[in-house]
């Protein structure tokens, strides 16, 4: 659907594609039906040696999951989006440089990491889509070598998934109310908005106005979604400087303060823009560059505040939230519900497949292709499906050939079979039918199994 769409916007006269297979031929799927996923966790990283990603649904859990880990003598680190850009640049480059062999993490880890010998990537929740999945899944075994990407599943997980499906699609009247929440905890009158942003602490708004965290976080990102507020990390929002003097002045000020002279000259050399408008500065550069300790840059620079020669915007510490358009009652708010539809209904399949992915009794790399429009009738003989057919395929052998030598004189019902079988139960012949059935070995024609024809 995406590549039909980005041919449509970009006006194909006649759509092409050249696209590679998504098949990974080294990379083993494999679906473990457990109530003990920490056991079985624990069970997978013995068994395989090597690095390992281990994803996880909340940032909570990341850290409870890395000190298990390391109180079961495994090197392990959690990361999540929550941390201090300096502390995850560490905690990635430990796991990189191998001082750490398991991280546990959210989501937010992974884009742009092309670490080559990842043998197992384990997820202990279901992703809400294979998209998901076959992106994150796909960071094990980029050197080539065979690699797990395994899945820990138990159905409360699937039931999981559709109740927060519910929470992420909120009636209009939980909108609404979360709409005029924000503009009370901001001060924002109706009408048009001013220019500017405001911090924005997640936990004193849902403590403030009682809401229930999960329902307000869906709010906020569908008034995302629906362009009426923007909210934006504070991890991405640097310091700003704006020169409120010429170039003329800002001289004459230096002949008066010469103690300013260096972080001044590496402004005006670095930072031409800061006469048009507020610009993002780097302090550490700055204070390195001048010589002096970063708290000094930072006094320096409110000291030349106060002077009137510039203005400067801290960096911020809480994320920041944005109107972007005109703050209207909340009786006057809106959102396109047919969008609103389509958007719930596409999360209902991608979640459905999911569930499929994780119960169904099929290939799994087969699933993953049909489901990105790559169909096989080809099994790839290594995800744990097919290695479980594969045993009982030889354990049942004898039982096939007995079947076939029975039906090679005439066609029986299924259920006549088990009396001309007595050495065998009647599961192990079920089970062997099914495979001849899937190999084609036999057919089934007018409520009799039979022999396909040699023609």
């Amino acid at each position: 659907k995406v590549v039909e769409d980005i041919q449509e916007k970009l006006g194909f006269s006649q759509k092409l594609v050249f696209q590679q297979s998504f098949e990974r031929n080294n990379l083993a799927y494999v679906v473990r039906h457990t109530h003990d996923k920490f056991g079985k966790l624990i069970d997978i990283l013995q068994k395989v040696a090597g690095t390992s990603v281990v994803y996880v649904r909340n940032r909570r859990r990341t850290q409870d999951i890395a000190f298990r880990l390391q109180q079961s003598g495994i090197s392990a680190d959690y990361y999540h989006a929550g941390l201090e850009p300096a502390d995850r640049d560490r905690r990635q480059s430990d796991w990189i440089d191998d001082k750490t062999r398991v991280i546990v993490c959210t989501n937010a880890f992974g884009m742009g990491i092309d670490k080559p010998n990842v043998r197992t990537v384990i997820h202990l929740d279901l992703p809400e889509s294979l998209e998901a999945y076959f992106q994150e899944a796909g960071r094990a075994g980029r050197d080539g070598q065979k690699a797990y990407a395994t899945l820990l599943y138990e159905p409360a997980d699937g039931e999981q998934l559709l109740q927060r499906l519910e929470l992420a699609f909120p009636p209009m009247s939980e909108l609404r109310a979360v709409y005029s929440a924000l503009a009370s905890y901001t001060q924002v009158a109706t009408g048009p908005v001013p220019d500017e942003s405001y911090d924005f602490d997640m936990a004193t708004f849902v403590s403030r106005f009682h809401f229930d965290s999960m329902k307000a976080h869906a709010c906020l990102r569908l008034l995302e979604m629906e362009g009426w507020i923007a909210l934006t990390d504070p991890g991405g929002i640097k310091p700003t400087l704006h020169f409120l003097m010429s170039r003329t002045d800002i001289y004459e000020f230096l002949l008066l303060n010469k103690r300013f002279e260096k972080l001044i000259n590496l402004l005006l050399r670095g930072y031409h823009e800061l006469f048009n408008e507020h610009r993002p500065v780097d302090l550490s550069r700055l204070a390195r560059s001048s010589g002096l300790s970063q708290d000094e840059c930072t006094r320096q620079i409110q000291a030349l505040q106060q002077q009137g020669l510039l203005h400067y915007r801290p960096a911020k510490t809480l994320p920041q939230l944005s109107f972007l358009r005109e703050r209207v009652d909340a009786a006057n708010l809106h959102i396109n519900q047919e969008l609103f539809r389509f958007r719930k209904e596409r999360a209902k399949f991608q979640i459905a497949a999911a569930i499929d992915y994780a119960q169904l009794y099929i290939c799994r790399s087969k699933q993953l292709l049909g489901y990105f429009g790559e169909h096989t009738i080809k099994n790839c003989g290594k995800c744990d499906v097919c290695l479980d057919k594969s045993h009982n395929h030889r354990s049942l052998q004898p039982c096939m050939d007995a079947i076939k030598k029975i039906l090679a004189h005439a066609p029986t019902r299924i259920y006549d079979l088990p009396a001309a079988l007595p050495q065998w139960s009647n599961d192990a012949i079920i089970e062997a039918v099914n495979i001849l059935l899937e190999e084609h070995d036999l057919i089934e024609r007018d409520g009799a199994l039979t022999l396909p024809r040699a023609d």
